[in-house]
């Protein structure tokens, strides 16, 4: 777990009474039951107030005394970040004053059906801009085997210079380009199918201000809280659980029936070239890593930025420059590749309690980047100057949350290095804890003029009936 015999010794009665193995705490730990092996995990876990925790089933074992003062100290764990702050308040990050967000880094939890609506009124506000609602089905080449045109269902040809195939995973226009080849991710990534459904809320039951994502026994679960609605899905390995055996898990960990949609089979991977002539993937056409941290969507807007602002000239022969084609290549490779070797941190935790999380711990090989990352972290705390940090990377605080979470940070050295001396500072502890306690102190003021979750949430379904 990362940490030190004297820190488990500190700990030791507070994990014993917690878990309530006051009475077998001497026993070999192959004797005890899952159930107690689960008190025992999430008692020392929690004991040690880490900075992210990362929870799946283990809040709906045991007792239902057990399961409330777990669910207990989980609340108060949260409240030690600045969003956790707020979530366990019960409030959020709109000022009543400015009726805007403050200044806190959040993402977004969207309907597409009505983003897609919204960006196609902003985009035919624009003279320029027409909307052909139709099937495309085929594209014609030219001798050089640039696009000529698509070919649309009912036979109508659509002209054009420049051509962005974004049909998903059937990439329909990449795949007629020359040297269209496909860099798998599977040995790294080896999940391969999603099942996706919807719960709608129960009476009185609100959205929470977050994602959930849920590891289950051969892969893991989403939801995402909407106004009206969740949106959820299990990603799996259908090497190991069946869609029936899948469904069949996912209600007894909700303790509801599903309605999954269409089981999605999917391979993980990349476009070698993303752009190949006057043809550019986007999107699900251009790579695909899987849903975990809702890399697609990020992907998606760092490319559409890059293409429009960095290599879209006002001419389609200063557009279709090879130079300008070979850079915007190699930068979506590289966003890629460390984007896959991001996600692939998430499953490096050691958990071995099913055939599929043994095979993600004994044979599943880690990307070069993160073996040595997880084997530097043992002798060394990561820095910001250990990542990339280029537009759209994932950098040191998305993955200091993951690798807290999954007990990857060693706290002896992280301790050690809060012992480093520096000049006008006598203990770096301390400056550290006076730092929290202000920070605290500028969260609360800062709620004072802000909107509770619940009041928000009416406000914006308010807004939304009224358009």
């Amino acid at each position: 777990m990362g940490r030190s015999r004297k820190q488990i010794d500190e700990l030791i009665d507070e994990i014993q009474s917690f878990a309530e193995l006051t009475h077998h705490f001497d026993r070999p730990f192959r004797t005890f039951s899952s159930g107690i092996k689960t008190r025992l995990g999430i008692s020392v876990a929690t004991a040690f107030k880490p900075d992210l925790l990362l929870i799946d089933e283990v809040l709906g074992v045991g007792d239902v005394s057990f399961r409330e003062k777990s669910q207990n100290r989980v609340k108060d764990l949260i409240k030690t970040s600045k969003i956790g702050n707020w979530i366990a308040k019960g409030m959020s990050n709109f000022d009543k004053t400015t009726n805007d967000f403050s200044s806190i880094t959040h993402a977004m939890h969207v309907d597409a059906h009505l983003v897609g609506k919204y960006f196609q009124k902003v985009t035919l506000r624009n003279p320029n801009a027409s909307l052909i609602d139709a099937l495309v089905v085929d594209a014609e080449l030219d001798e050089n085997s640039y696009i000529k045109n698509i070919i649309l269902e009912d036979g109508q040809k659509i002209e054009g210079d420049l051509f962005i195939d974004c049909s998903g995973l059937s990439r329909l226009l990449m795949k007629k380009m020359p040297g269209n080849d496909w860099v798998s991710y599977m040995d790294h990534l080896n999940l391969n199918s999603a099942m996706p459904f919807i719960l709608k809320y129960e009476d009185g039951e609100f959205p929470e201000p977050y994602t959930t994502a849920w590891a289950q026994n051969a892969g893991w679960m989403w939801q995402i809280p909407l106004l009206d609605r969740k949106g959820c899905g299990y990603v799996y390995d259908d090497a190991y659980i069946t869609e029936e055996e899948a469904q069949a898990e996912i209600e007894m960990r909700l303790g509801r029936k599903i309605t999954p949609a269409k089981t999605i089979k999917f391979t993980t991977g990349r476009q070698e070239s993303a752009w190949i002539n006057n043809c550019v993937t986007i999107g699900l056409s251009s790579a695909f890593l899987e849903p975990l941290e809702a890399t697609s969507i990020h992907s998606t807007v760092v490319q559409i930025k890059n293409l429009a602002f960095d290599y879209v000239r006002d001419n389609i022969d200063d557009t279709l420059n090879q130079g300008s084609m070979n850079i915007y290549n190699q930068r979506t490779r590289k966003m890629f590749d460390d984007l896959r070797d991001f996600i692939t941190m998430h499953y490096c935790g050691g958990r071995t309690d099913t055939a599929f999380w043994r095979n993600i711990k004994d044979n599943v090989p880690k990307p070069e980047f993160v073996s040595n990352l997880i084997e530097m972290s043992k002798t060394r705390m990561p820095t910001h100057h250990d990542f990339p940090t280029y537009y759209g990377s994932a950098g040191w605080p998305l993955y200091s949350y993951v690798m807290e979470g999954i007990n990857l940070i060693n706290k002896d050295v992280t301790d050690k290095e809060l012992e480093l001396k520096i000049p006008n500072v006598d203990n770096l502890k301390d400056v550290v804890q006076n730092d929290y306690v202000a920070y605290h102190t500028e969260w609360y003021e800062e709620l004072q003029n802000h909107y509770t979750w619940e009041e928000m949430i009416t406000i914006f379904r308010e807004e939304r009936d009224t358009q």
